[in-house]
């Protein structure tokens, strides 16, 4: 009930709503580049170190808690 899109950027993982918040456009399609992903529909770029939008201020992705364990790849959801 909770899409989440994983990547790795820089050699660090990162966690993050797969919806942009703009028009709730899948994420999973972005291009991740410069620090963050862009949203392949509007081309909205979303730092994956803070989720903030430098093209619309005010405008935030969702980050969660990412970490690697061996094989697998663990994202902490709230609630």
């Amino acid at each position: 009930e909770r899409p989440v899109a994983v990547c790795r950027l820089e050699g660090r993982l990162a966690a993050f709503s797969a919806l942009c918040p703009h028009l709730r456009a899948d994420l999973s399609g972005g291009m991740v580049r410069d620090g963050g992903i862009t949203c392949a529909d509007h081309l909205w770029h979303f730092d994956l170190s803070t989720g903030q939008c430098a093209m619309v201020p005010g405008a935030e992705l969702t980050l969660y808690p990412v970490s690697e364990d061996g094989e697998w790849i663990l994202v902490e959801l709230p609630g």
